[in-house]
This record gives C-alpha cells, structure tokens and sequence, in this order.
C-alpha cells in the first residue's frame, strides 16, 4: 500500500496543530503535512495483528505518503453532508491502518451496545450461569425503541437473548436490562479500561447516551476501533464470547444501508449501527474481504442536518467504499 499524510486534530478545537506532532520514520512534506486531516500508517500503534493479544489505547503513529483520491471523496462527502467525518480502519492482515479525523472525539450513540454485549460476555466467562439468567421486563422498563424486549413482558428473556436483541435490532430496553446486569455504565468503561483503551467512556444509558453532553459517552475512531479489533479478533473476550459477539454483529438487521452498502457485493460483515439526537450518525465493522485479512472499520460522522437520515447513511456508504478501495487497492 501506498499511503497519505498526518492526521490533524480536532477541528472543532480551536488552538490544536492541523497536524501530529508524532513521526514515523517516514519523510514527510511539512507543507502537506499541514493540509490534510488524514493517514495511512504502517504498523500503527495500538492496532494488534490478527488473533494478536490487546495492545495499548494510544492513538496510531503518522506517516506515509499521500492519497488524495480518498481525501478527497472524504471531503466532498463532508461537503455533501454538511457535517463531519470520522474514520479508522484497520488492515489486520499487514497492521496498516488508515485514519481521518480518527483523534477526534464522537459520540457513541448505540455502537455502545457493542460494548456493553462485551462487558456481559467477559463476565459470562467467570459466571457460566450469568447467560441463561431470565430477566424480568416491566411496562416502566420498555423505551420508545425496544422492538424485541416489549413482546417479553409476560415472560422475560435470558442475558444471552438480551445480547442478541441488543445487537441485531438495537433494542434500547435490551441495552439498559443488560447494563443491570454488569453494574451499569460504569462497569462498561472499567471493562474497556482493561483492554486497553484509555479514550472510550460510557456514562449515561439509554436513551440519555444519544444527547452529546460535555464528553459523556464518546470515543474517537482510532479507539474505537482498536477496542474493536481486540473483541473481535484478539484476545480481550474468550473465544466462546467472541465468536459470540461476532455472530451478533453478522446478523445484525440495521445496518444494510451503511458500511454494508459501501463494500463489494457478497463482503461478508459484522457491524453495529447508531444514531444521536443532532444529527449523529455511526458505524462499526468488522468487514472479511474476498482476499486477505479482516478489516475493522469504524465510522462517525456529525450532520448540521440532523433529520437528513437518508443523507447520513449515504456518508457512511461512501465513507466505507473509498477506504476500503485505498486499503484493499
């Protein structure tokens, strides 16, 4: 692979360099340097090789040489969305990563359900009992969005049943019964914690954890997807519990329009989507190319246009088709 520039800061803080201050021993342009909120990086900091154990949660190194073409998609699809992009996707296969706006913060929305799933899945491992548990659910439990946990007022459901509605349909009462069970938002973040990402934080549930508030509920692409490449492929969740998180985000039933579309027909991809209140909109992925390794991919993006739904997804398509076009080649 042939790959582009530093990543630059947040733009939504003022003061902050356009672009890393870090070097890999790769030459860089100083002037181009300063230009383009983007990089290709090989053998990033922080991205563990496939079936690797979890490394730290710093962010990737900077470096390599530049790829305009995706820069340039990225920034008509910003143009197109009025908004922002960010991205982080990871070459399991080589360790290369990609990175635009991949340091700046986003809000998590419901890509923290896989994160929650996961939490309940590390302690299934010292509780073998703690997945066939039944829940009760009550009227005063049921969200607004809650499409498998509302037909189980009579009868409850189990925490494994609980992980699949969470996952595969977004159910907003399945993520919040679930968080019950491994000692609420607090819990979540101390698992993340001991992966090894110091960025993510969950604090809120739901539906709260959709309303941006002070850095509440965040991550940034590169650490997102990090922790990602940890739970889904290294070491930080059993192999039971991962093949399980796995199979979830396979089936998942809200993202079709989104990474998916992005991607070669017949990709096989497992991913979690999420929405905020003001125009957020995300993606997470774990995507099996025809040819070579998995790719981990995670996609925030932030819209003035907040109830332009059709717009958000089409960026997070377009998003995923020019990246995983510079990485795959």
């Amino acid at each position: 692979m042939s790959f582009l520039l530093p990543q630059e800061h947040s733009a939504r803080s003022a003061g902050r360099q356009a672009a890393s201050s870090s070097m890999t021993r790769r030459t860089i342009l100083a002037g181009a340097a300063a230009a383009i909120p983007a990089a290709f990086v090989a053998t990033a900091a922080g991205a563990s090789a496939p079936g690797g154990t979890p490394s730290d949660g710093g962010a990737p190194a900077s470096g390599g040489t530049q790829n305009s073409d995706v820069v340039s998609e990225l920034r008509e699809l910003e143009r197109q969305l009025d908004g922002e992009i960010g991205v982080h996707a990871i070459d399991t296969s080589t360790g290369e990563c990609f990175g635009y706006r991949d340091q700046q913060p986003f809000l998590l929305c419901s890509v923290s359900k896989v994160l929650v799933v996961a939490t309940v899945l590390n302690r299934a491992s010292h509780d073998p009992k703690l997945l066939g548990r039944r829940v009760d659910i009550t009227q005063e439990d049921i969200l607004a969005y809650a499409p498998v946990t509302s037909k189980h007022l009579e009868d409850g459901m189990t925490v494994e049943e609980l992980c699949a509605a969470a996952l595969t349909v977004s159910d907003n009462t399945a993520s919040n019964l679930l968080m019950e069970q491994c000692g609420g938002p607090e819990a979540v973040t101390d698992f993340v914690r001991s992966t090894g990402d110091l960025t993510t934080r969950l604090d809120r549930i739901e539906p709260d954890l959709n309303d941006a508030s002070g850095g509440l509920d965040t991550t940034t692409p590169a650490a997102f997807s990090e922790t990602l490449n940890r739970l889904t492929l290294g070491g930080a969740l059993s192999a039971s519990g991962r093949d399980k998180l796995v199979g979830w985000m396979k089936e998942s039933a809200t993202g079709a329009e989104q990474i998916r579309a992005g991607l070669p027909e017949g990709t096989l991809v497992g991913d979690k989507t999420g929405s905020g209140t003001h125009g957020e909109s995300n993606d997470v992925a774990v995507i099996w190319p025809k040819q070579g390794g998995p790719i981990i991919m995670s996609v925030f993006t932030t819209s003035s246009r907040a109830d332009d739904t059709d717009g958000q997804k089409a960026a997070i398509a377009g998003t995923a088709r020019a990246v995983f076009g510079g990485i795959t080649g």
